[in-house]
């Protein structure tokens, strides 16, 4: 039966309206992807000022015939959490955008299903991607090097910003890994964005996904494996962490062949270095005590002990940005610049 409920094209060309904002809808155009819980279009937006481009995510009808409540939950705590981002002034730059919400009548074998849906900002990443797994892929495709230090500063810069903005709005996001950070521009224009809150905890909203560990493994930190665990602000922050690693090097802080093996790798003492990765830039692989101030903040940050990682994301890109800065007394840029 959930086969035969699968999103198809069937929703393509569909002008949904919002309910919010009366006399403006969204024409689906085009598939971007889906996953377990929902699916993404590309959309036009129209209205009294125009139309634009938007995501619209449509959640899987298999979970609101299966469980309305969870579908609305899902929805719900994206929305109260991008929600609360827009109200802050002025809005971050560095999280994507909530435009709408609203719901779909789908009607499989005649019975009628509400799907909910949420309208998101558009970030097109043009010829190196659009997430941040994309960009550091084709970096090292490219050049042979994941990010160098300057992209490197400015992506600690942006999620820093972006994730304590997050926490400021009362909202621990729990799934932060390069899959969710979009990206668009290049250069000195280049920008990141946090996205996907579908996971997120907006704190006062209190329903739960049964107990059950909810992330990314690799970027999820010891607590959230555990029933019950402390999840806080401070599980972010090894999410960035092992974000920093994997823009400098182009592989996972923590590695395994399974979900098991790589929560195994989570909760040992040791960690990598990211000398022991060939794809890290040679303007760091020159710079060994860059290498090991770096080193030791991603291995502080991803402490087993929450209280033993930097409180705020503004605290860790503070270990980093120093060392990630171009060689004292010189205004050279570096010998490697991407583009796009």
């Amino acid at each position: 039966m959930r086969q035969s409920l699968e999103v198809r094209d069937v929703f393509l060309g569909q002008v949904l309206e919002s309910a919010l904002q009366p006399g403006i809808s969204y024409r689906l155009e085009h598939k971007l992807g889906e996953g377990a819980t929902a699916v993404a279009y590309l959309a036009k937006r129209h209205g009294h000022d125009g139309e634009w481009p938007a995501v619209i995510k449509i959640i899987q009808p298999h979970i609101v015939k299966d469980s309305s409540e969870r579908a609305l939950t899902i929805i719900k705590k994206e929305a109260v959490a991008l929600g609360r981002l827009n109200e802050r002034v002025p809005p971050t730059p560095f999280v994507v955008r909530l435009l709408d919400t609203g719901t779909l009548m789908f009607k499989p074998f005649g019975k009628g299903l509400e799907l909910p849906w949420i309208a998101l900002e558009y970030v097109h990443g043009g010829l190196e991607g659009t997430t941040l797994q994309d960009r550091v892929r084709y970096s090292v495709r490219e050049t042979g090097f994941a990010f160098d230090p300057t992209r490197a500063a400015r992506l600690v810069h942006a999620l820093s910003k972006g994730m304590d903005e997050i926490h400021a709005a009362g909202v621990v996001h729990r799934d932060a890994h390069p899959g969710n950070v979009l990206c668009c521009g290049a250069g000195e224009t280049e920008i990141f964005k946090m996205s996907d809150f579908g996971i997120a905890r907006p704190m006062g909203l209190n329903a739960t996904f049964g107990g059950a560990a909810v992330g990314t493994p690799g970027y999820m930190a010891p607590e959230q494996m555990e029933t019950g665990g402390q999840i806080s602000p401070l599980s972010d922050l090894f999410s960035f962490a092992a974000i920093v690693f994997y823009i400098l090097t182009g592989e996972a802080l923590f590695e395994g062949r399974t979900s098991a093996a790589t929560a195994a790798a989570v909760k040992s003492p040791g960690r990598r270095s990211l000398l022991d990765v060939p794809t890290l830039a040679f303007e760091l692989r020159e710079r060994e005590a860059a290498v090991q101030s770096l080193d030791l903040a991603i291995a502080r940050a991803t402490s087993q002990n929450p209280r033993d990682r930097p409180q705020s994301a503004k605290l860790f890109a503070d270990s980093l940005l120093p060392w990630l800065g171009l060689e004292p007394n010189t205004a050279r840029p570096s010998r490697r610049w991407m583009s796009s």
